[in-house]
């Protein structure tokens, strides 16, 4: 319906806020015009009608940056008896559909501007951790290189035993190294303190995978709203429905239903970025981590390699990249997401490179026989192998096609080379 008043750059646009026309940003804030011809921004409707506050943000007390974002208690539907605020007419039900469309587009707004807020976090906190390693990097070999450490010449304990990775989540302290590898405790002094920085970036991008999704949380409480709040039939029925909580919610809708509603309202772009949070917070953690082992292959060369724990620490750091390069891989394809495929699946084809060069380090691998050490070789080659094969099925593109030639080309010479010098 056409506005009842001529509208100028002067006029009074939304008097619940006092604000002029030219001073609406309709692209962020469209007016609405109810059935009484007085312009009301959508802000202002939306707060009128209590649609605006379906989250609420866990802040950084020093930062003040956002940590995560929870669900808040909804009424059940908004109430018939919401009125104008210049001639106190009633608004009309329109607008309170109109609304919930709204409640979508601002959701969907939240949801973009929290997808880019994570990610640019993300980065800063690699970024800052990096930093810290290479500002760290000098104390920690000055340290190792002054202390001398205890022989270790098999690794009769890993890290792998307290040092897991689960659903995308490093568990358990990479810091924790003197007990197990016969490390110097003055070595894991100054490792403990070098490393900090990236521990906690690790914590934190594997809290925000393990924590359920604040996009996924909102998006399926607005198909729970969208369902029960969908048809004029059910609205009047449903009007007294006891508020719905995030933590008491009884809807369950199946995996067709659930497509369904996703599909009506739109909202896979909202699951598209649920999933570009979560491969960006696996991806992290794979930089910051490998990041973490070069600072140990510093010190691995530092210590001396022939008796060093420091050795079997490395080879056990190149372990934990993996699972963390092959679980992002798999998520990346299970997302579709090609090009992110191809890139984590290069840095899993790297991660055989770089094992097999740790090898090379110590005579027979550190194996206690020729024997132990030509089956180990052959078993990393497999491996290898059936790696190179499964990203060929994935069908990853050309560039990739050539990247895995290079690799499995650089992989069989290195090989082949040990093999020869380990039969003479």
């Amino acid at each position: 319906m056409p506005c009842s008043v001529t509208a100028t750059e002067t006029l009074v646009s939304d008097r619940g806020k006092s604000i002029r026309l030219d001073e609406v940003d309709i692209d962020r804030d469209p007016l609405m015009v109810p059935p009484c011809g007085h312009a009301l921004t959508m802000s202002t409707l939306d707060e009128m009608v209590d649609l605006g506050r379906y989250y609420q943000e866990q802040k950084d007390e020093s930062s003040g940056s956002v940590l995560y974002v929870g669900l808040r208690e909804l009424h059940g539907s908004p109430s018939d008896n919401v009125v104008c605020v210049e001639c106190s007419r009633p608004i009309g039900a329109p607008f309170f559909r109109y609304g919930r469309l709204n409640k979508h587009s601002q959701l969907f707004h939240h949801m973009q501007g929290f997808r880019k807020t994570q990610m640019s976090g993300n980065k800063q906190r690699h970024e800052n951790a990096s930093r810290c390693l290479s500002q760290a990097k000098n104390t920690l070999l000055q340290a190792v290189t002054k202390t001398k450490a205890p022989p270790c010449l098999v690794s009769t304990r890993s890290i792998d035993k307290r040092v897991t990775v689960q659903d995308g989540v490093l568990i358990g302290d990479l810091g924790e190294i003197a007990p197990l590898y016969h490390i110097p405790w003055r070595h894991q002094s100054v490792w403990k303190d070098a490393i900090k920085p990236a521990m906690d970036a690790l914590t934190y991008f594997g809290q925000s995978l393990v924590e359920q999704s604040p996009i996924k949380d909102l998006t399926t409480l607005l198909v729970q709203k969208s369902s029960s709040l969908g048809q004029g039939s059910q609205w009047a029925r449903r009007r007294n429905t006891p508020t719905v909580s995030s933590q008491n919610r009884s809807f369950s809708p199946t995996d067709e239903e659930l497509s369904q509603v996703i599909r009506t309202l739109g909202l896979e772009g909202a699951v598209r970025m649920d999933e570009d949070v979560k491969l960006c917070n696996i991806r992290s953690s794979s930089l910051v981590l490998s990041s973490i082992l070069d600072l140990a292959v510093e010190a691995m060369k530092a210590a001396g390699v022939v008796d060093s724990g420091w050795y079997w620490f490395v080879g056990d750091l190149i372990d934990c990249c993996q699972l963390y390069n092959s679980q992002h891989k798999k998520m990346a394809l299970d997302c579709g997401q090609v090009s992110t495929a191809s890139i984590a699946g290069e840095m899993v084809l790297e991660g055989y490179y770089q094992k097999v060069r740790w090898m090379f380090e110590k005579p027979l691998g550190g194996m206690g026989s020729s024997k132990e050490f030509g089956q180990a070789l052959q078993n990393l080659e497999q491996a290898f192998r059936a790696e190179v094969s499964e990203q060929k099925d994935d069908e990853l593109g050309p560039e990739h096609e050539r990247m895995i030639v290079r690799l499995r080309e650089g992989m069989t010479a290195m090989l082949q080379k040990q093999m020869q010098q380990h039969e003479e």
